[in-house]
């Protein structure tokens, strides 16, 4: 930093309008604080505070930063563990007494000055108080230490140069996925190919909110089966529309090279000749649930010898319900494995609840 840095800083937060809000709104159980909207010309942005992804990290002890030296001393599970469960709402759009703002853009990221995007919002924050904005001593942000406090930043335009009014205005906020750590172990057969679907265990389990409320499932094992991801990823370049909207995108030359390089990726992760395994299931909440193999939870991180990429492969049943008349998913364990492995040791380790978008008055 130097005061050249500072002077081109300083220039970039004068604003022809600032729209002081100060309202405060709770998305799923979460707070967020609208604070502000900036315009200069015919651009504007909206600054909502909201809680951090290392708000959850803090709570349980753990160091904030995702440092690599502490990362390679803790198993897979571990590190999973550490951010499984931390979720955000975002907005979507805007109904205010102008109509509908709908944002070209957004961004987020801590209040806690690191980086030099992190003093930009230091700076802009004084210049929000220089115009009035207060954030009250009662708010969950006063005290909060600014590490645990993200600031979401969404564009939009005014063609009118004008802020929106903002007598009335409900938020519009996105779908959001919530994550909960379930780690209930279970012993997979690997069935033959032709195999139909039978139930082949019963895996009761709970999910816990952020609020302590805790609700009971049974994951229903129908099926599990081997995965030729290397026969699937073929059929997906053979695939004449597949290849004729990548071109669009890419020369002929450069969709030959990402194939190689798709080739050369699947090469580390499951060697040709082997498999992963795919897991199909009913579940009595609805609920996706996401399958390791235990050995890979166990383990500790590899750190990767020069360039390190992964393709992370989906699947779908073949039919929409299982043998108990539930919705029948699956999910994929990218463990390699032959063509002769019986048994895999297994555990049910996440689920993921999907929630839809939401509307909602703001202050």
């Amino acid at each position: 930093m130097n005061f050249e840095i500072l002077s081109d800083i300083t220039a970039m937060h004068q604003y022809d309008e600032i729209k002081i809000i100060g309202r405060d709104v709770c998305c799923q159980g979460k707070p967020y604080h609208f604070a502000a909207m900036v315009r200069k010309a015919e651009q504007a942005q909206l600054f909502v505070l909201g809680p951090s992804s290392r708000d959850r990290a803090s709570k349980e002890g753990l160091p904030s930063g995702l440092h690599s030296s502490y990362c390679q001393e803790r198993t897979m599970r571990q590190r999973m563990k550490q951010l499984c469960g931390v979720s955000f709402s975002f907005l979507s759009k805007l109904k205010t007494d102008c109509g509908e703002l709908n944002f070209t853009s957004a961004q987020s990221g801590s209040l806690e000055p690191v980086s030099q995007d992190d003093f930009e919002r230091t700076l802009l924050f004084a210049k929000l108080m220089d115009a009035g904005w207060k954030l009250p001593e009662d708010s969950v942000f006063f005290s909060e230490n600014w590490e645990r406090i993200q600031c979401q930043q969404y564009q939009f335009e005014v063609p009118s140069q004008k802020l929106p009014r903002w007598n009335h205005a409900r938020a519009v906020w996105q779908p959001e996925t919530k994550e909960y750590y379930i780690e209930k172990p279970v012993r997979l057969r690997i069935e033959d190919e032709r195999a139909g679907l039978r139930e082949q265990a019963q895996i009761p389990f709970s999910i816990t909110d952020e609020h302590g409320v805790t609700r009971d499932g049974i994951c229903y094992i129908n099926r599990v089966k081997r995965a030729d991801v290397w026969e699937e990823q073929k059929k997906v370049f053979e695939n004449p529309e597949y290849k004729r909207n990548a071109l669009i995108h890419m020369t002929a030359s450069e969709f030959e090279r990402m194939k190689q390089d798709t080739w050369n990726t699947l090469e580390q992760s499951c060697p040709r000749g082997m498999y992963f395994v795919c897991v199909e299931y009913e579940c009595t909440l609805d609920v996706s649930l996401e399958f390791y193999a235990s050995d890979y939870l166990n383990s500790m991180p590899k750190v990767p010898a020069g360039h390190a990429s992964s393709i992370t492969f989906l699947s779908k049943p073949d039919v929409p319900e299982g043998v108990h008349g539930l919705k029948l998913r699956a999910d994929v364990i990218q463990m390699p494995v032959t063509e002769y492995t019986k048994e895999i040791e297994a555990e049910v380790f996440k689920g993921y609840e999907t929630f839809p978008e939401r509307e909602g008055e703001i202050g």
